[in-house]
């Protein structure tokens, strides 16, 4: 027992150490046209030394505390943006993992398994959730965030010096208050939940403390204000800013959400290969059993922290429902993840004790091997992309462009969404994109994920290029003349139009 106990972080190193190796090795099956921009943001935020650019079109949230702060303070060891991606992924790992065990350890019937839940974080369920989580990190700091505040505020409650529990509420007060001014997303998936959570407890345990979640709430709230003031004040523009909340009646949405956990967990169609889906289905099943099992554990314990576990993540999921039950909220997968999250404790959850076949080291054992037949399955498929699309032939194609650009000295170009952030980040930065999207047939300025300056100055006439796809040429622009001065490359999927 003691050897096992000593060895029981292996449980999170080995899948943490087989993502970093699959990071690099497939470093071009997954970058794209969003995990790229923030690339080209984080790098401009290093270059300005600020934390909020008045001179960039954000998508729908302003990156207070996210990401792209870590690949930004990944560029002062690197120059490299591979190098730099590898860095801040690294930490953002690191992060979620301390953050779960923090969580883990405040909760009587999960420190027997603090490793295992926080490895169970780096398993590859689905391209998406890997997408999600680690590779174009959208959500880690989420997660992590998370975390630490629900682990924060269970150890409030056995904190008794004063100081400690001032020092504990300040802390969750500012960090409520940043990641609530970026978006509502916080509030709706974190704060609000964690106060209907206490509710419910203190109706059963009246020696509850209260504040931790009144006052991260309250901050929330706050932080709420502070974002639509910042955004009202013009210095900052979104493109895709939220919009007013209508109400309608309930639609086939649940079902929908549902079916996202489903397949973030591994759920998959089994056309192509029968075999491989078929496996990754039962591998899924499993897991949802597992956190059946590990629900009934929670809600049977007599202890607050471990009915949190359950009562939590379930009113997450019921804010969740009836948001985009009674709403027209814009509703993608990859949202379900930071609540996904939360299942992999719950799944360990164990009162303190269980007799029969399915006791708790037995529900361990099942675990691990899920995640190492899972790791197994998606490591050794090189068609486990990110949503299905091709990126490693596109990248790679993109990739062979760069030296003749880099031979012809140019710096500038024109590209679509698809292509133009993504030339940045292959070329480590050397050439500048202007993002195009078509308008009535005739290419325009995309006001998204790029410099504002690329809207309203003057834009590149000479030594620059002009990169469409195959498609994008006959469809749009097939007739055009090609200029006296313009040299025009031709690849698999691309036309490259060079002018001197």
């Amino acid at each position: 027992m003691h050897s096992s106990k000593k060895y029981a972080f292996l449980y999170t190193l080995f899948p943490f150490v087989a993502l970093m190796i699959y990071f690099v090795l497939s470093y071009y099956n997954w970058i794209y046209s969003d995990s790229a921009s923030n690339m080209v943001l984080a790098r401009k935020m290093y270059a300005d030394h600020r934390l909020l650019l008045p001179d960039w079109f954000y998508s729908t949230e302003l990156p207070l505390f996210c990401p792209i702060q870590l690949f930004a303070f990944s560029f002062l060891f690197t120059d490299s943006w591979l190098f730099a991606r590898w860095i801040a992924v690294f930490l953002i790992c690191c992060l979620c993992a301390g953050s779960c065990i923090y969580y883990c350890s405040q909760v009587p019937g999960l420190k027997k398994s603090i490793w295992l839940a926080a490895g169970l974080l780096f398993i590859p369920y689905s391209s998406t959730y890997m997408d999600t989580m680690f590779l174009s990190a959208y959500y880690p700091i989420n997660v992590a965030v998370m975390f630490f505040s629900v682990g924060a505020m269970l150890h409030y409650q056995t904190i008794r010096s004063r100081r400690g529990r001032f020092l504990l509420l300040t802390i969750l007060f500012l960090l409520s208050l940043i990641v609530s001014a970026q978006s509502i997303r916080m509030l709706a998936i974190l704060y609000l939940p964690l106060l209907l959570t206490y509710v419910v407890l203190r109706l059963r345990n009246k020696d509850l403390r209260f504040a931790p979640a009144a006052v991260s709430f309250t901050a929330s709230l706050a932080g709420l204000l502070a974002n639509r003031l910042l955004l009202q004040s013009g210095n900052y523009t979104l493109a895709f800013s939220s919009e007013e909340l209508h109400f309608r009646f309930p639609s086939g949405i649940p079902f929908y959400i549902f079916r996202s956990f489903a397949e973030l967990l591994g759920f998959q169609t089994f056309q192509d290969n029968p075999f491989y889906g078929i496996v990754c289905c039962i591998l899924a099943l499993l897991l949802l059993i597992a956190v059946i099992i590990g629900s009934m554990n929670a809600l049977r314990s007599n202890t607050p922290a471990e009915q949190f576990t359950f009562l939590f993540p379930a009113s997450i999921i019921v804010g969740y429902l009836a948001l985009y039950l009674f709403t027209d909220m814009y509703f993608v997968p990859r949202y379900d993840v930071p609540i996904l999250a939360f299942f992999f404790p719950l799944m360990l959850s164990s009162p303190a004790k269980t007799e029969g076949f399915l006791r708790h080291d037995h529900l361990k054992i099942i675990l691990i091997v899920i995640a190492i037949l899972r790791s197994v399955l998606y490591y050794s498929n090189p068609q486990e992309l990110y949503a299905g699309i091709d990126n490693a032939a596109r990248n790679r194609e993109l990739l062979s462009i760069v030296p003749l650009l880099d031979n012809e000295h140019i710096t500038k170009g024109y590209a679509g969404f698809e292509q133009s952030n993504i030339l940045t980040e292959l070329s480590d930065g050397r050439i500048e994109m202007w993002t195009l999207y078509f308008e009535d047939g005739a290419p325009q300025i995309y006001p998204c994920l790029q410099d504002t300056a690329h809207l309203y100055d003057p834009l590149p006439q000479d030594n620059c290029f002009f990169l469409y796809t195959k498609t994008e040429y006959t469809q749009y622009l097939s007739q055009m003349p090609l200029a006296a001065n313009m040299q025009a490359l031709e690849t698999e999927h691309f036309y490259i139009f060079i002018v001197h």
